[in-house]
């Protein structure tokens, strides 16, 4: 009996442990992903093409390769950040963001900087034709050579995205990383983590958060808030007209409001310092 107690405790603090962990390793690889742009992500696809096929590189700019480049990454990120590691539904994404960018060049070739010189040499009418052919095309059916086009793109990608959480090796590595990055932002969250890295891993790591009078200015500086006294059964009309709530239960609107106004009195005004 005893031991069957402690085994199954044992087994609930592990469970409790690896949620955390996960949480943070979560959070941790939200902020990395976050610094890596949608300009980074379409530079990256535009090298390995170029690596693999010759194209030559494009520039950024209004040019259709790189307007293509940067809704593909756009697409690709999203469903790599959801958890999607398989090649196959990366580059399916990969093929819907060049489809919106060839639906654009088709309805209006001229909006792109790079189609004159396609008129020039006398090659836009086989290109139109050619983007029409292909982004009415199911990635599924797209033929084998155009497949692969998108798996390179899909794979440097998924390659990079996944190496910026991978970078610091095994798992208390990375929630090292996290707690550093927490630290130099000054955010809340450091105490909360660093208490939950101390009850993993037996220790505190020689981390130390940024004091407050270091902290980035908040985004509201300078802006005025206009603060109400809702009701508890009045709540949903608060939701309705668009106030928001802080943390200690405050409702709010970031512009005058005069239904709220009418409803629960005239907002009190505050600006942030």
């Amino acid at each position: 009996m005893g031991f069957s107690f402690y085994i199954d405790i044992y087994i609930d603090m592990s469970d409790l442990i690896n949620e955390t962990f996960q949480k943070h390793l979560k959070l941790l690889r939200k902020k990395l992903n976050e610094s890596m742009s949608i300009e980074d992500l379409a530079t990256i696809s535009d090298e390995a093409l170029d690596k693999a096929y010759g194209y030559g590189r494009s520039s950024p700019g209004n040019t259709f390769g790189w307007q293509a480049n940067l809704k593909s990454a756009e697409f690709a990120k999203r469903v790599i950040d959801s958890g999607v590691t398989d090649i196959e539904e990366i580059s399916d994404a990969i093929h819907r963001g060049w489809n919106e960018t060839a639906k654009k060049f088709v309805e209006n070739p001229d909006q792109f900087t790079d189609t004159q010189k396609l008129r020039d040499n006398g090659k836009l009418e086989a290109k139109l034709a050619q983007r029409e052919k292909l982004m009415n095309i199911e990635y599924s059916q797209l033929p084998e050579v155009e497949k692969e086009k998108d798996r390179v793109v899909a794979r440097a990608l998924l390659n990079v995205l996944k190496n910026k959480i991978n970078e610091g090796g095994d798992e208390q590595d990375k929630m090292l990383q996290y707690l550093q990055r927490l630290a130099d932002e000054g955010s809340d969250d450091f105490y909360d983590a660093m208490r939950d890295f101390k009850a993993i891993y037996g220790y505190a790591p020689n981390i130390r958060a940024r004091k407050p009078s270091y902290r980035p200015k908040s985004s509201l500086t300078g802006q005025t808030l206009y603060f109400y006294n809702v009701p508890s059964d009045k709540q949903n009309e608060a939701n309705r007209l668009g106030l928001k709530k802080t943390k200690t239960g405050k409702y709010y609107s970031l512009t005058p409001n005069p239904e709220a106004d009418k409803l629960f009195g005239k907002g009190k005004s505050w600006t942030a310092k």
